[in-house]
């Protein structure tokens, strides 16, 4: 029984809340609802259920058998009182329907006093006991399969894995509770599941509320022409307009079928994450590798050693540069945060706060610190007049790959992470030759192991031409 709390696992992602049917409220911690979903969810047959904890420091026997007749499709665990845990378990009579499971009580009587009651009609399960430890909340997890045996017949028995999975809440460590969690997630697709809920329809919607915007326009300016008639003329040239553009949007809209376009595309580019969508603006994060750059005017400024590149001083810090930008021996990772709003808007996430899971990426200093998507803005600002929002996402990409050293302003922020003096500096966005990701302190001190060693196969070629030959370890 392990007595650390679980912060997240992939079943409560917002990728997953928004998959499962299975729900939680004030859980001790993700544990709980994560083995529900991972044994629960493919014997729920798309029932929506709901698991919750709370604490009653006192109640009588109505109050709490009128909670239990009241609930369906529940699994509800209520820590209380010694007192109130005595009373339950010496209570003459049951809410209708519900039956006390003396199995569940006595299996853990000898770690913590514990009276369970289901109610197989109502679909419903109550588990009182009077410790409020982790440990406990774990070890009950193990018992899941008793709790809610109409979704988990005895006859039907549980698979190797849903075993390794209970068994594991008995170890000492969450690691094998964790991993367990990990193999059953993969069975799942919670991003494509997620992008489907969010993007489904988002073009239609917006198309939809442009005809009922351009229908009030035309009633309005019907009622101008009543009112103003010197106005008729302008008016009426106004109404065949909007009605044209009102015709050719309706025809569109009865031609769609399936998918839309981006849609398919979030869900084919795994370098573009979809964070969320509210009404017509989505926004999302780009990952990738540092394409775009200018090699020749580096170049010039790593000779030049009063440079703005060297503010710091580290004798590694040009044949890094070399390495990656000139070489492209190393890879240099970056992420950067955007939104596009339907109403013919784009740009950068400034100073967006990028989850755990980008952090061996760097944020691009010119999107993330100064909102500059650089000669990609005139073809966005296009693209966003022709309504093509694919393209718009395309230098989106370009965008978050670029980098100008050009702008010193920039190329200052930049070199004050990559020399370890700011507080991206822990990110491990650095890609050695081997794939490994490393951080700038790391990539600088492999350089100059690299250097170290070729001086040395180099001298020792120069000294005997029959000497012996030195590998390099890349």
């Amino acid at each position: 029984m392990f007595a650390d709390k679980i912060i997240s696992t992939p079943f409560t992602t917002d990728e997953a809340n928004s998959y499962f049917n299975i729900h939680h409220s004030n859980s001790m911690d993700a544990s709980f609802p994560s083995t529900l979903r991972a044994l629960a969810a493919p014997r729920t047959k798309g029932e929506s259920f709901v698991h919750s904890v709370r604490h009653i420091q006192a109640a009588s026997l109505n109050d709490i058998w009128r909670v239990m007749s009241e609930v369906t499709y529940r699994l509800e665990v209520i820590t209380c009182t010694s007192l109130v845990l005595e009373r339950l378990k010496n209570a003459p009579a049951l809410p209708l329907g519900y039956v006390r499971v003396k199995k569940v009580t006595d299996f853990f009587a000898k770690y913590f006093e514990v009276v369970c009651f289901t109610n197989a009609d109502r679909k419903a399960t109550f588990v009182m006991l009077n410790d409020r430890l982790l440990k406990a909340y774990h070890y009950l997890q193990t018992a899941i399969p008793v709790m809610l045996p109409w979704y988990f017949p005895p006859e039907e028995g549980l698979s190797e894995l849903e075993m390794e999975l209970i068994k594991s809440l008995k170890e000492k460590t969450p690691d094998k509770y964790m991993a367990c969690l990990e193999k059953i997630a993969v069975q799942y697709d919670f991003r494509e599941s997620f992008i489907r809920k969010q993007l489904d329809g988002i073009e239609l919607e917006y198309e939809k509320r442009q005809i009922d915007a351009l229908k009030i326009r035309i009633r309005d300016k019907k009622e101008v022409i009543e009112e103003y008639n010197l106005k008729i003329r302008e008016c009426l040239i106004s109404i065949r307009k909007d009605t044209a553009t009102l015709m050719g949007l309706e025809l569109g809209l009865s031609q769609k079928e399936g998918n839309s376009e981006i849609l398919d595309y979030f869900i084919c580019n795994k370098s573009v994450e979809l964070i969320g969508v509210l009404e017509s603006r989505l926004t999302f994060v780009v990952t990738g590798t540092l394409t775009y750059f200018d090699t020749d005017m580096l170049e010039s400024l790593i000779r030049n050693p009063d440079s703005y590149l060297f503010h710091y001083a580290n004798e590694n810090m040009p044949d890094l540069l070399r390495a990656i930008f000139i070489e492209e021996a190393l890879k240099l990772r970056v992420c950067a945060g955007f939104y596009i709003d339907f109403a013919e808007r784009a740009g950068g996430l400034n100073g967006y706060d990028f989850p755990d899971r980008f952090s061996s990426y760097l944020p691009n200093p010119h999107v993330n610190d100064y909102e500059c998507l650089g000669t990609a803005r005139e073809v966005i600002n296009l693209a966003l007049q022709n309504h093509d929002f694919i393209s718009v996402i395309e230098q989106c990409i370009v965008a978050a790959t670029n980098l100008n050293f050009g702008d010193s302003t920039v190329i200052k922020s930049f070199m004050k992470t990559m020399y370890g003096q700011s507080d991206k500096s822990n990110r491990t966005f650095i890609e050695l030759p081997d794939g490994s990701t490393v951080t700038p302190a790391e990539a600088l001190a492999w350089i100059g192991q690299r250097n170290g060693i070729e001086a040395m196969v180099s001298n020792a070629d120069s000294q005997e031409s029959g000497g012996e030959e030195y590998d390099l370890p890349f």
